[in-house]
């Protein structure tokens, strides 16, 4: 393994690991320590990467607005209709929440708390992609002509509300209920 990759290695566990323990015990029940221990690192080595917690939490944001970004509303398929261009982008945001759920609840408490005011332009690939995927339907003249701002809470917070039902075990949808669900969704927004 070379040095470069070594280290991105070391990195990444400690992100995961974070992002686990902080799913489980929150941002302020999980000290560095615990995560050192987590992630099979001695604890200097953390601070080795990062100068404080609030650096950990910071970089398990961008990682994940990185993997939205390259998950759902950037490249599509337009070949489709907008319809199922809309209802592929959101199968594929619930997949990754669904398989990512520290990455789900990691961001339901980061955006709850006083790191999100900090790093708005951090998700703003992400939103981007998301807002010019609603305008093209605005432009192709499917989507109700609205605010942006009005769409994103219905579309991604079913969404994400979706993913932590079934991750919760209290629900588990299957495509038939996945399907469902998006065409209330898109009812919502269709013109």
């Amino acid at each position: 393994m070379n040095v470069q990759s070594e280290i991105a290695g070391k990195k990444e566990a400690i992100l995961r690991s974070a992002m686990e323990l902080i799913r489980q015990h929150g941002f302020h029940g999980t000290p560095m320590s615990q995560i050192a221990r987590h992630a099979n690192v001695a604890c200097g080595t953390i601070y080795h990467y990062f100068p404080g917690k609030d650096d950990v939490m910071l970089e398990i944001y961008l990682l994940i607005c990185k993997e939205l970004s390259n998950v759902a509303f950037g490249a599509r398929d337009t070949s489709l209709s907008f319809r199922d261009q809309f209802f592929e982008e959101c199968r594929k945001l619930l997949h990754y929440y669904i398989t990512n759920p520290d990455a789900l609840y990691f961001l339901d408490q980061y955006n709850n708390s006083p790191y999100a005011q900090r790093t708005l332009e951090a998700k703003q690939v992400f939103i981007d992609n998301f807002f010019n995927f609603i305008r093209a339907g605005m432009e192709e003249g499917v989507v109700k002509e609205m605010e942006y701002f009005l769409v994103a809470p219905v579309v991604l917070g079913a969404i994400s509300t979706t993913a932590k039902v079934h991750v919760s075990g209290r629900r588990e949808f299957s495509p038939d209920s996945v399907n469902n669900i998006l065409a209330i969704i898109w009812d919502g927004i269709r013109l």
